[in-house]
């Protein structure tokens, strides 16, 4: 007894301190967490090809609203990458989902964590492991025709069309060829083309996908039977196929099958006679056999006959052939189909590439290069000459022969238009050097032969000859010491040399350089700089202006090189070249400063070196060679020094004044290209700049003298010429006048800027032509008048821009009648509402801001790509205004992408911008306006813009859009208007009439507006017997989604939380919810927990009366709808329920008259069925087994309502709501 008790103590002891040690996470085991889809060993994960899955499984004993997740990227056992996951579950009762979870490509180990509930103290961390691998593969999963077919491997699809259309499924892939050229992705792993060209008969497709480093291919094939001619197809000679221009060994008494399409005749029609003509490359019939034919399938477009040949074939030696198919004539069809093969013996010649060769040397007939590239069909070809390497098998020049012939638009070339040399290398392969050919398609002819067997490949590409003189032996800009340039050498690219090369001339600084015989080598040049008897450069100390002309197949050409040469001992200076101040050169991160005045803001004089000009500063470029010391002056005070350390470092005495500009300078030679920047000129008059280099007791220098003219005034914006002509009815008026007072444009007084003496004004209102503005500058007493023009084009197209305001009627359009709004009277502007659907707090309306319409580019959004920057500053201390100035904006990838429409759509309108600008501040601090502008502002940019920078109507309105007048009616089912606003694209449904080719939908607010054409559908809509139309339209107008991105969900039983949302959008019901106030525990006010409903139209709807719940605060949205509940829900939506006051017993009784099920309908719903009923919203279904001859119905009210038929009752409630 007491062993037994000191053993208990022992164990005691031991709990005590394993309690007393700290709480590590319980491993997951079967009682707490469990996967229902994926695996928990590691050696044997899940495999998946998609990026992202929906985690589901069940838990126990863990506390549900602790749940969370983590996947970690494994790589030999080893975590190389970790994602906390950020989604929510949805938990129902104990089961969890993760919704869209994120893999890593590769190994993932997803591991759940909770807190169980089952372990006291301070709770313990529980978790579950599953292991999921995900390998990205490009896989195609389908391959079909437009029409749904699928393309089988191994089974040739007939098409009687040209260019069919082809729908490629293929998830992860980032591009699809189909034989090298590229398909259109449409999104969601859907990718589609309608670019093949067929040609008659068999056409084999090579169908590749492409996802980075992996590929995935596939091989299918189509016949394509044009009505009316007879079409040859899987013709074999014995298992060996002829049809699809195949290149095979050798075939000997061989039996020929294959089948033969003619179109159906209206009547029977006795099967043809077929026979089979063997023709070799020469044109000859080498043997001609009888067939017999048997029928094969039939049907409305087509016939197919199957025929074997009477005698055996064979096609021993190499060549090309043809077996030419012919028919006695079959209901008017006589079949004369070529089927092309190529026979290859095991010794026959064959080329297997061609190579266009680069730096190629010759010696005599041999040549040698070092690099190369594959020359194809297509290949870019601009200059001669051009060398093309043949690489053969079974072949060498000493036993063989080669040939090149050349088509010009598919007509042989012939006479001196082409010429080429055949060369060989020192291995004895065949090069061909091209020398001359005329401009157009070229088709090129490469034959080997080898006895009486030859091989030929064809290359087809077009020749637009760049023609050019180039210098290869220095460069504009180039610097030189000393004696300088020796020679100057350099090529002629595509000139005629027979006929061209005496039109070549060289002038040096102006003087005509006689050029000889001697100074070429083919299209290579070599001229001499050295006095041939003194030895003396021809260059002089300074700048030296070189001009190589010539006339090159008629087109006159020119090169023109500024070079420098200054002495290796003395300092020299280049001109001074004068340039607008622009930006502090020492802030200029992105190099806007200017390199040459490239508006001529300094015009030269009668003098050298004399400028005159308006501008109130300067910058000076300048180079300096052989520096030691810089002195510069103005108006002979010292202004800036600078000397050179001994480390060739330029050193300032004098800071901010001189800026070391990079491209220019080689200090290893002491030669330095120097800007003086932002150097002040008078306010009129004279001022000379001198800079003076000095080495020892050796100085040498360069003056420049800028007169300023004070101007009356400058027209900045308008810029003119430039800007005679705009596309938009408000113009940026920008006008310098120093020392003006005011300037007035009619009665309006244009803005003075606080910095500069820049008056700027936004005129509106344009109208379409000629406008004349005349303006008035007032200085003290001093009158002055000016006037411009410009012309507005009122042009509906891209970069058009157009402000109006909403008039009190509630009305604004523009682009004549294109684009246009309407809101109920007194409709006011206010701040966004930041959180849509909720009740806004404070409103401050507003009734006088312009709303900006544009049209834009549907590729990125930009309505604006060049524009004058009024208003806009350059950075730095002293900022400088870039009125007058135009600033490029480029393409876009990021806005491209968010603007690219959905999957399954496309634009069908232009695409319009919308912006009444914004508004700061509060009645009580005082507003300001910001007017709307063009979408790629840069402080302002569309795709970062929150929604504190947007006005939206106090009343909600609606907006009217044309959509493309070639889109015929009956499509009209197809349209829907989009909205991109906060981030994202919303279809916003619409109205469509045909008549004015106009679609009309509700709106509250602004951005982009487009109409958008569903461009294709889903498989299982488009396989449905009967509600097609219905889905097809809910999802094109949006009031519908998808299940997923691959299949609309037809079958798929409609949920609780999916009604609810589908009744508040096809009733067009405005949003009303609050996610910190919301009526249902189970509707979680996040977004994207279900891809089928969103909380806020649920919360929507039961604020509205529409729902209810099915237990406290409960309304299970996931939970199937029955058709009962849908007819409740449908009938409050409606308001189909006048009083509210139910008599079961007379409403069930009537039911029973229509319905054989009727007792079995709940009580509740008795009034709603009748009413849905009798408005036709919901029908009975037939009974099919009632053995009496007068037909029966129920209701079936237990039975789940399929997503099939709720776009059914949608369409019936829309429409007879017109809304659509």
């Amino acid at each position: 007894m007491r062993k037994w008790k000191q053993v208990l103590s022992l164990f005691l002891s031991i709990a005590l301190i394993v309690t007393l040690a700290p709480l590590q996470p319980a491993k997951a085991a079967s009682i707490y967490f469990q996967f229902t889809d994926f695996s928990t060993v590691e050696a044997s994960p899940t495999i998946v090809n998609t990026s992202t899955v929906d985690l589901r499984g069940s838990f126990s004993d863990v506390s549900a609203n602790s749940i969370t997740f983590k996947v970690e990227r494994l790589v030999n056992g080893t975590v190389v990458a970790t994602s906390n996951g950020a989604l929510t579950p949805s938990i129902v009762g104990n089961t969890f989902l993760f919704a869209g979870v994120q893999l890593y490509e590769g190994l993932n180990k997803i591991t759940v964590t909770g807190m169980s509930s089952s372990i006291t103290g301070n709770g313990g961390t529980v978790e579950g492991v599953s292991y999921v691998s995900y390998g990205n593969v490009p896989v195609i999963s389908s391959i079909a025709l437009a029409d749904g077919t699928v393309l089988q491997e191994g089974q040739s699809k007939i098409v009687t069309t040209a260019r069919p259309s082809l729908i490629v499924k293929a998830a992860n892939a980032t591009e699809v060829l189909i034989n090298g050229t590229s398909m259109f992705n449409g999104g969601a792993g859907t990718f589609v083309t309608s670019d093949l060209q067929l040609q008659l008969g068999l056409n084999k497709l090579q169908i590749v996908s492409r996802n980075g480093d992996k590929s995935y291919t596939l091989n299918r094939e189509l016949v394509y039977f044009q009505a009316n001619t007879p079409v040859a197809y899987n013709v074999f000679a014995n298992t060996t196929q002829l049809d699809g221009n195949p290149i095979i060994s050798p075939i000997s008494n061989q039996t020929v099958t294959g089948r033969l399409l003619f179109s159906t005749p209206a009547t029977a029609t006795a099967a043809p006679t077929v026979t089979l003509e063997l023709i070799d490359d020469t044109a000859t019939i080498v043997s001609t056999h009888t067939a017999t034919v048997t029928a094969g399938t039939s049907n409305s477009t087509y016939t197919e006959f199957r025929f074997t040949s009477d005698t055996a074939i064979s096609a021993a030696s190499s060549g090309k052939y043809q077996l030419r198919v012919r028919s006695s004539i079959y209901s008017g069809q006589e079949a004369n189909f070529p089927v092309d093969f190529t026979v290859r013996t095991a010794t026959a010649p064959y080329i297997t590439g061609l190579k266009q060769v680069y730096d190629a040397t010759e010696s005599g007939t041999t040549v040698n290069y070092t690099s190369s590239g594959i020359f194809s069909n297509n290949a870019v070809v601009s200059q001669l000459p051009l060398y093309v390497a043949i690489d053969t098998s079974n072949f060498n020049l000493g036993s063989g022969s080669t040939t090149l012939t050349a088509k010009l638009n598919g007509t042989a070339i012939t006479g001196s238009s082409f010429s080429s040399v055949a060369l060989s290398t020192s291995d004895s392969q065949r090069v061909y050097r091209i020398d001359s050919m005329p401009q157009g398609e070229i088709e090129l002819t490469f034959t080997v032969i080898k006895g009486a067997e030859k091989d030929v490949v064809t290359r087809t590409f077009n020749f637009n000859p760049i023609s050019s003189i180039q210098v290869t032996n220095t460069f504009n800009g180039a610097v030189f010491y000393g004696a300088g340039l020796a020679e100057l050498k350099g090529k002629l690219l595509n000139f005629n040399l027979a006929t061209d090369i005496g039109t070549v001339a060289f002038k040096l600084n102006g003087a005509d350089i006689p050029l000889t015989a001697a100074m070429f080598n083919g299209s290579q040049f070599t001229i001499p700089l050295l006095d041939a008897v003194s030895g003396s450069s021809k260059l002089v100390f300074g700048s030296n202006e070189l001009v190589l002309s010539g006339r090159a197949n008629g087109v006159y050409v020119t090169n023109t090189l500024l070079i420098y040469r200054f002495s290796d001992q003395q300092p020299a200076v280049t001109k001074l070249v004068p340039v607008p101040y622009k930006i502090d050169p020492t802030q200029d991160t992105g190099n806007t400063r200017y390199q040459s005045d490239i508006d001529n803001k300094f015009i030269l004089g009668d003098k050298a070196d004399n400028y005159v000009t308006t501008q109130k500063s300067v910058d000076l470029l300048f180079t300096v060679a052989k520096l030691a010391n810089l002195i510069v002056t103005i108006d002979g005070q010292t202004y800036a020094t600078a000397s050179v350390n001994a480390s060739d470092q330029l050193v300032y005495q004098v800071a901010n004044k001189l800026f070391l500009e990079p491209d220019g300078t080689d200090t290893n030679n002491k030669t330095y290209r120097l800007r003086l920047y932002n150097v002040p000129l008078p306010v009129t008059g004279a001022s000379s700049i001198t800079v003076t280099s000095q080495v020892g007791t050796e100085s040498v220098s360069q003056t420049v003298t800028i007169t300023r003219e004070r101007p009356t005034y400058e027209i900045l914006s308008p810029k003119l010429p430039q800007e005679a002509v705009i596309n938009q009815n408000f113009l940026n008026v920008s006008i310098l006048a120093e020392g003006a007072d005011s300037i007035t444009i009619g009665k309006n007084e244009m803005n003075k800027s606080l910095i500069d003496d820049i008056f700027r004004y936004e005129m509106t209102g344009l109208k379409a032509g000629v406008n004349k503005v005349k303006f008035t500058v007032l200085r003290g007493t001093q009158k002055i008048n000016g006037e411009f023009s410009v012309n507005y084009a009122a042009d509906n197209s891209p970069g058009a821009q157009y402000k109006t305001s909403i008039t009190k009627a509630g009305k604004a359009s523009a682009f004549k009648g294109e684009v246009s709004v309407n809101f109920p009277k007194n409709t006011f502007l206010r701040k966004a509402n930041e959180s849509p659907g909720q009740d806004v707090t404070t409103i401050d309306m507003f009734d006088n801001q312009q709303v900006l319409f544009s049209i834009a580019d549907r590729a990125d959004g930009r309505t604006v790509k060049t524009y004058n920057a009024v208003g806009e500053y350059t950075g730095g201390t002293q900022s400088v205004a870039k009125d007058g100035t135009f600033t490029q904006i480029g393409y876009d990838d990021y806005g491209a992408a968010v603007l690219r429409p959905s999957a399954h759509f496309g634009y069908a309108s232009k695409l319009f911008w919308i912006d009444p600008g914004y508004v700061d501040g509060t009645k009580s601090t005082g507003y300001t306006f910001h007017k709307g502008t063009q979408p790629y502002d840069l402080t302002n940019l569309f795709h970062q813009r929150p929604l504190s920078r947007w006005l939206e109507t106090t009343n909600p309105g609606t907006i009217t859009l044309k959509y493309d007048s070639g889109i015929i009616n009956t499509a009209a089912n197809t349209l829907s208007i989009w909205r991109y606003y906060n981030g994202q694209w919303t279809n916003m449904g619409g109205k469509v009439n045909t008549g004015s080719k106009t679609i009309t939908t509700p709106i509250d607010g602004f951005g982009y507006y487009v109409v958008m054409q569903l461009r294709y559908s889903f498989t299982d809509i488009i396989g449905h017997s009967y509600a097609r139309n219905s889905m097809e339209l809910m999802f094109a107008r949006g009031v519908m989604i998808s299940t997923s991105n691959n299949e609309f969900g037809v079958y798929d039983n409609i949920t609780r939380g999916e009604f609810a949302q589908l009744l508040v959008k096809m009733f067009q019901i405005p949003l009303d919810y609050n996610p910190n106030d919301m009526t249902f525990d189970d509707v979680i006010p996040v977004i994207g927990i279900s891809r089928l409903w969103d909380y806020r139209y649920i919360e929507t709807a039961v604020r509205k009366g529409i729902i209810r719940g099915k237990g406290p605060r409960q309304f299970l949205p996931n939970e199937a709808l029955t058709r009962e509940e849908a007819a409740v829900m449908i009938a409050r939506a409606a308001n189909l329920l006048k009083d509210g006051k139910d008599d079961q017993t007379k409403d069930r009784a009537t039911l029973q008259k229509q319905f054989t099920d009727a007792n079995s309908i709940d009580g509740y719903s008795l009034s709603s069925v009748i009413a849905v009923v009798k408005a036709k919203f919901l029908e009975g279904l037939p009974n099919t087994t009632t053995g009496t001859a007068k037909p029966t119905y129920r209701f079936d009210p237990k039975a789940n309502l399929k997503r099939a038929d709720a776009a059914i009752i949608a369409e019936r409630v829309m429409r007879k709501n017109k809304l659509l």
